[in-house]
């Protein structure tokens, strides 16, 4: 093996390599090619070269040009229109690394004809821009115009995102790492891209640019098809040259790799719950996910991983993310504390990770922020969604599913690629309409604040308690503090998605006082009805929202332009049906909620029967509480309330 680079410790001498010797030689007497400065050259040669000049100029080599990044884009082209022509017409293999050099491989006459068309294009550029520069190795560094970085973040753009998977026999994947993976380490640099060997899944998974993944699966497949003919071969009993006993030893250094490991270590029992999971659910996840086989013995506080050295590492990580959730989640004391012999633990977890880094490179763990409520949606009927999710994005997900786990934490690993499609998928799941199947959580109320109004729906009430109806008592009466008129109710489940709609809402404000006038807005509540068809199974009565004359349905005007804007958000699903100005009076789901407390019943539906209002409609169905005048409008919580007894407001604004 023989390096030939230029020195700057002395002008007109060039450094030559050869073996673990360096020597100092005149740069004129070594040939043209080799004169360039900053140029590096790496070439093979065979014992023979001199007698077999033909053969040597065959030879593939690489060449690094140090090039002022703001002709980066101009060497790409738009939409790598100017690279891909320069590969096609030179036959060299060209690669622009943002944060490096240029990088050419091929022949020697290709590399010469690639590199002075590469130094033509960036002369001529210059020429055009009539700038004096002395050369492509002495360019300052000046600001990249917009062009230039719009094609280079182009160029990255397609080296992203490219994935190729090619089935690799388990016996071969010895050769193809090599000797401490060296093999494959000359892979990647040479083709800039990433390899991960999966034993397991018998794949070769190769991440890059679409040029150097296509080069990459050459050069594996090269191996492959060289280790058929190596065994064919040595089936005939023909001789197998020297290099194939370090290709033998590879193997056996990656069979040592990939053997079997034990590893135990303490945790403490509490932890043991969310380890395992509901079922055995999450240990099992976890085993799957890594290769290995865990057993967590309750009685001795102890877990015993066995698998390979990444595989193990792999699961270390997960146990730790676990218990990490648990503490964050307030469940624990500590931060990560591990049984008796707290430090030998937790070295012996780091050493396992930096294994697992080294072997398996490229995997991260990330976590997302969801509400509770919301894990549902992100796991889908069966565990469909989230099943659909991971095999897209090659990703492994965790949703706490332990009770006793109360956490928001949504725990993704695998690649940083992987890891941010997965998140995009779950924020498009959280921000679809695939929300408005869960409860509301809030509604757009304008609220009636009229101590007039207020005491005759307190008569109202007290009239009704004493016709002693079956399913009609105190708790499904709504307090008159507490009275409103409700535009829509709203699914903001996020704390940002309460924020956005408080937001909307006084932007809102200006057009609102528009649509107003100058005038005073006022309702008038007159009458009764109930939301559902047959009186005799009822929910929900309410008093019914009237204009008085020569408001010219301002009010109604100012729903339905609320509806609009906050569905136009995605924070309402508008309906299919005209809108109902009404304040609710009797609500069974109040009874619910009562039952639901005193019980511990979580969702409860079972309790919230319904009450017959027919006697209700028949006695007070005409009944006329007046007129109340409209001040403010709010984001409200459903369910909660101040210290006023009314409902708590996110934000509002004032009407005129």
């Amino acid at each position: 093996m023989a390096q030939i680079e230029s020195s700057n410790c002395m002008k007109g001498i060039t450094l030559v390599h050869v073996g673990k010797r360096n020597f100092r030689v005149p740069t004129a007497s070594l040939p043209a090619s080799f004169s360039s400065k900053k140029d590096v050259y790496v070439r093979t040669h065979n014992k023979d070269d001199n007698n077999k000049a033909e053969s040597a100029n065959e030879e593939e080599i690489t060449l690094k040009l140090d090039i002022s990044r703001r002709f980066y884009g101009l060497i790409i082209g738009r939409g790598g229109y100017n690279i891909k022509q320069l590969r096609e017409e030179t036959k060299a293999k060209i690669f622009v690394n943002y944060d490096g050099p240029v990088v050419i491989i091929g022949t020697k006459d290709r590399v010469e004809i690639a590199k002075k068309r590469i130094e033509d294009t960036i002369a001529q550029q210059n020429n055009n821009n009539t700038e004096n520069e002395k050369s492509i190795n002495d360019t300052k560094i000046e600001d990249k115009k917009k062009d230039d970085d719009e094609s280079i973040k182009e160029s990255i753009k397609d080296n992203e995102d490219f994935t190729f998977k090619l089935y690799v026999p388990t016996h071969l994947h010895g050769p193809i790492i090599g000797k401490g993976g060296s093999v494959v380490q000359q892979i990647m640099a040479e083709t800039n891209t990433k390899i991960i060997v999966q034993r397991y899944e018998k794949l070769a998974v190769i991440s890059g640019a679409k040029d150097g993944v296509e080069m990459a699966r050459k050069r594996i497949e090269n191996i492959i098809e060289s280790q058929y003919k190596t065994a064919n071969e040595k089936s005939d009993e023909t001789k197998i040259e020297d290099k194939n006993k370090d290709d033998g030893e590879s193997i056996k250094e990656s069979i040592k790799d990939n053997e079997e490991i034990t590893h135990k270590f303490n945790i403490l029992g509490r932890f043991h719950g969310a380890i395992i999971g509901k079922g055995g659910n999450t240990v099992k996840q976890i085993m799957t996910e890594t290769n290995t086989r865990i057993i967590v013995q309750r009685y001795e506080n102890l877990a015993t991983i066995r698998g390979t050295k990444d595989g193990v590492g792999m699961a270390i990580k997960r146990i730790e993310d676990i218990i990490e959730s648990y503490n964050n989640a307030g469940n624990a004391n500590n931060s990560t504390e591990i049984g008796d012999n707290k430090k030998e633990n937790i070295e012996s977890i780091r050493e396992s990770v930096i294994n697992k880094k080294e072997v398996h490179e490229g995997y991260f763990t990330d976590r997302l922020d969801v509400p509770q409520p919301l894990h549902r949606l992100i796991i889908g009927r069966g565990g469909g969604t989230v099943k659909q999710i991971m095999a897209e994005t090659k990703t492994n997900i965790i949703i706490p599913k332990d009770e006793n786990l109360v956490s928001n934490l949504v725990t993704i690993s695998g690649t940083k690629v992987g890891i941010e499609r997965a998140k995009k998928q779950i924020k498009n799941i959280i921000e679809s309409d695939s929300i408005f199947i869960l409860p509301p959580t809030h509604f757009i109320s304008i609220p009636l604040t009229d101590t007039h109004l207020q005491r005759k729906v307190e008569d109202f009430k007290s009239n009704v308690l004493e016709l002693n109806l079956q399913g009609v008592d105190k708790s499904i009466l709504i307090n008159s503090h507490t009275l409103h008129i409700t535009i829509g109710t709203l699914h903001l489940y996020r704390k940002e998605d309460i924020e956005g709609a408080v937001r909307l809402l006084k932007s809102l404000s200006k057009t609102i006082d528009g649509i107003i006038g100058t005038r005073t807005l006022v309702s008038t509540l007159s009458g009764l009805a109930v939301m559902e068809n047959d009186i005799v199974k009822s929910h929900v009565l309410y008093a019914k929202v009237e204009e008085p004359e020569g408001q010219n349905s301002t009010l109604k005007k100012l729903g339905e332009y609320l509806i609009e804007e906050f569905a136009a958000e995605g924070y309402l699903k508008k309906e299919n049906r005209p809108l109902k100005l009404h304040v609710t009076l009797i609500n069974t789901r109040h009874r619910n909620e009562h039952s639901a407390s005193s019980n511990n019943d979580k969702h409860g539906e079972s309790n919230r029967y319904p009450f017959n209002a027919g006697p209700i409609l028949n006695k007070f169905g005409g009944i006329e509480f007046g007129n109340n005048r409209l001040e403010s409008i709010h984001i409200s919580k459903i369910g909660e309330y101040d210290e006023n007894g009314r409902h708590r407001s996110e934000g509002g604004i004032k009407l005129p």
